[in-house]
């Protein structure tokens, strides 16, 4: 059998993180480092990447105290916060915190409480970045800096007007995360799954392989079937996205097998859908790419229209904020 690429060999340890044996018998350290998935390879039995467990173990006894003051603050104004992506998933797909890597936490508040948490977090010792675009309320998440921690707070996970994800009703089903304070939740297993998937998609696909990790252990958490998931993708308006998520992810697992075919997906967005190989090999893509990527993916005119709306509304706070400067 011939040698696997680093890519391959990437895509062989995805699998074997889900069950699969077919541990690979090579893996590229650097990639698996860029890729977040030093931790969890250790504990998969690759002891090379042991100081990356022990870093990140050491990492999320820190990180859990300073989130815990934090959420007390937070209980204290009346502000509900709910756990999303990596932070939430320590506790319910990982049995060990320190295999999930991530590189920020994400926290989600209602769009009414997003200022009072966003001073909050501020007042605390986090300072939000200058990035014109994340300053504008059109964005939808804020990024906060302190030390080697880092918070996107998200108000949504979408721009408005880009989809109909009923966040309201996500809110009704949240339930309490028992590990933390009780003013702190996360979202339904149905909803992660849902959101976790519209995230990778929002970010063209270039994710850190972990959150391809993460897919499979989310669908069998939420229990639902393919058809299901589609079902209520329609209804939000997000079943393309959802559906060439899930495509390439299952052409992900197919890759060590054999080359996966790809290309009934790729036709139907003009051939702009990343490849396995550039999403584990961490392929560049270029701004236009990005942005023709994220127009087909919308489900038709309201969603083109409103991700039109929020591109021009940003770039008039830029540049709004830049005469003012």
């Amino acid at each position: 059998m011939p040698s696997l690429s680093p890519e391959q060999g990437l895509a062989q340890l995805i699998r074997h993180a889900n069950g699969i044996d077919c541990k690979p018998a090579h893996l590229s350290p650097s990639l698996v480092r860029r890729q977040r998935l030093g931790p969890l390879a250790y504990s998969l039995g690759f002891s090379e990447f042991k100081r990356d467990f022990v870093e990140h173990a050491l990492f999320a006894d820190l990180r859990k105290m300073e989130l815990s003051k934090l959420f007390d603050l937070l209980a204290e104004k009346e502000i509900r916060v709910s756990l999303l992506k990596g932070i939430s998933y320590c506790k319910t797909i990982y049995a060990d915190p320190a295999e999930r890597s991530m590189g920020d936490v994400d926290l989600l508040v209602e769009p009414s409480n997003f200022s009072a948490a966003k001073s909050l977090i501020e007042a605390s010792g986090y300072a939000a970045r200058t990035n014109p675009k994340e300053a504008s309320s059109a964005h939808h998440a804020v990024t906060l800096d302190k030390g080697k921690l880092t918070i996107d707070l998200h108000r949504h996970i979408f721009q408005p007007g880009r989809s109909s994800v009923d966040m309201k009703g996500m809110w009704d089903r949240a339930e309490h995360a028992s590990d933390w304070n009780l003013n702190v939740y996360r979202l339904c297993a149905e909803d992660e799954l849902i959101l976790h998937l519209l995230h990778i998609a929002r970010s063209e696909f270039m994710v850190s392989a972990i959150s391809y990790v993460d897919i499979p252990r989310l669908e069998k958490r939420a229990g639902l079937t393919r058809a299901q998931l589609l079902r209520i993708a329609k209804e939000y308006r997000i079943q393309r996205a959802l559906k060439s998520v899930l495509d390439l992810s299952d052409a992900i697992h197919e890759m060590p097998i054999h080359s996966p075919k790809f290309s009934r997906s790729r036709q139907r967005s003009w051939q702009l859908l990343p490849s396995p190989n550039e999403v584990l090999g961490l392929a560049p893509l270029s701004r236009a790419r990005r942005i023709l990527l994220k127009a087909s993916l919308s489900e038709g005119f309201q969603e083109l229209i409103g991700f039109g709306h929020t591109f021009l509304a940003e770039q008039r706070e830029i540049w709004q904020r830049s005469r003012r400067e």
